[in-house]
């Protein structure tokens, strides 16, 4: 026999009152998730333009243009390690003469500049035009996360996971530290290791030959220092111990 319509309301408000209940126990801390603190660098590419004038016929640029040059430079705050590139076209020698004096100017910065890649300037997209030399500044930038992160509640964490704010600190440190960003998305092939120290330190060794050191920088003799040897005084003659 089916319960009567009272009994069944009353059943369900019961199961309803027991989900909120169970629903309740959850506290903020457990209901939290990694993922809203993401500790992680973003690593961006652009591309900056910087165009020098010349006067018509002119191979170096007027003293107000290098000055125009100079301040784009610590603008943009360029170093050695940016990629630097010159609007090749046309190829003339005129135009030549002008990119040569632009890199004579970038190197007192030692900044090195070279030509604009063919493909990277096809399809009309030169930015050199007429008495124009065109540079284009490429790098990566980071922005390291927003730190601090406390979104994870205080209090007790039955799940056991580590504060949101860990790790923060060491990502941001090396998104600031880190001399080239693009390392951090795509790493560099490390060049041949200098295994000579080592080897020669085990040469030494297997021929009997060990580096023997002075006791100090003075060269004066120490307690343990031999007669003769590195670290002892002239003539053998040891400076006197106090008390003696």
């Amino acid at each position: 026999m089916s319960p009567s319509r009272p009994a069944a309301a009353i059943i369900r408000t019961a199961l309803l009152s027991a989900g909120l209940a169970l629903a309740a126990c959850d506290s903020p801390v457990e209901q939290w998730q990694p993922v809203q603190a993401p500790k992680t660098n973003a690593v961006e590419f652009v591309r900056l333009n910087h165009t020098v004038r010349f006067a018509p016929g002119a191979a170096v640029p007027a003293p107000a243009e290098t000055r125009r040059l100079m301040n784009f430079v610590d603008d943009a705050e360029i170093a050695g390690g940016d990629e630097i590139y010159l609007d090749a076209a046309p190829t003339d020698r005129l135009s030549q003469a002008r990119q040569a004096s632009i890199r004579r100017l970038l190197s007192q910065r030692g900044i090195r500049a070279v030509a604009l890649p063919a493909i990277a300037g096809a399809g009309g997209e030169r930015l050199a035009l007429g008495d124009e030399v065109a540079l284009q500044v490429e790098r990566y930038v980071v922005t390291p996360p927003a730190c601090p992160n406390w979104s994870k509640p205080p209090g007790g964490d039955p799940t056991n996971t580590v504060g949101s704010n860990f790790g923060c600190a060491t990502t941001t440190n090396l998104g600031l530290m880190v001399a080239n960003p693009r390392d951090l998305l795509v790493g560099r092939k490390p060049g041949p290791a200098d295994a000579e120290p080592a080897l020669r330190a085990i040469q030494n060794y297997r021929a009997g030959k060990p580096i023997v050191l002075p006791d100090d920088l003075t060269g004066q003799a120490q307690p343990g220092a031999t007669n003769g040897g590195p670290g002892s005084s002239a003539g053998g003659n040891a400076t006197a111990s106090p008390g003696n």
